[in-house]
């Protein structure tokens, strides 16, 4: 049914963030996206989860029907315009476990732990400042929650510089190095999906434990029960 719907016509939308770029997105290709996030991130009835930079809220859309009315999704978009166009498309689909919310450049303004999965698509290459996002996006999640980013390669060279990404030939961002920036942000790579139609897509997960990879110390409390009304607790580093 989900695919049915939508099918049922194509739109043409600019790229999240970037309102000087469109791109042709067919229903057919939010379909598929659909059909890998439910995969990837191993969401269903009463997940919560977060479109970050929804753009038209395709996505939102379709995820929130996914999740079902004990489910929430989080919409988040930068600029008023892009606010009430996202809130037009949650009110036209009738859908009330959707929360939208102001984005912001370099965080997700969502609480701390509020989700068990966040998503985006061709985004992340927007970020001028991926280790201060990919920071907030950690803080989203709970523990074991899945982040999953679609995007695309350049036609040229990659940008050395992050504020490069959205310029002329260097648009886009490789796997490479989302893959890179989000393990230096301490996620667990889970797998890459190979381009599908100029895109790929990057699994990550926000594992129980957290290794610092400047440090490389390594935290974790474990319990093992109460001895004599004593809780202990076992640090490793």
């Amino acid at each position: 049914m989900l695919g049915l719907l939508l099918l049922a016509a194509s739109v043409t939308i600019g790229i999240a963030g970037d309102p000087t770029s469109t791109a042709r997105v067919t229903a057919r290709d939010d379909a598929s996206d659909v059909a890998r996030l439910i995969d990837a991130l191993e969401v269903g009835p009463g997940s919560t989860i977060a479109d970050i930079g929804a753009g038209a809220g395709e996505l939102t859309v379709a995820m929130a029907r996914h999740v079902g009315p004990s489910g929430r999704v989080y919409s988040s978009e930068l600029g008023s315009e892009r606010l009430e166009e996202l809130e037009q498309a949650v009110e036209t689909a009738g859908l009330d476990n959707v929360t939208v919310i102001k984005g912001h450049a370099n965080r997700t303004n969502l609480p701390n732990e509020c989700c068990d999965a966040l998503f985006m698509r061709r985004v992340y290459h927007h970020f001028a400042d991926p280790a201060a996002m990919n920071a907030s996006l950690w803080q989203s999640l709970k523990p074991s929650g899945r982040l999953a980013v679609i995007d695309f390669p350049p036609d040229g060279d990659e940008s050395a510089a992050p504020s490069g990404r959205a310029k002329g030939d260097q648009h886009g961002v490789t796997a490479e190095t989302v893959e890179r920036e989000l393990e230096e942000a301490a996620f667990e790579l889970l797998s890459i999906d190979e381009e599908t139609d100029g895109d790929f897509m990057v699994i990550v997960r926000k594992p129980m434990i957290r290794c610092d990879g400047t440090t490389r110390r390594m935290v974790q409390a474990v319990r093992h029960g109460v001895h004599g009304g004593l809780q202990t607790a076992m640090i490793v580093m």
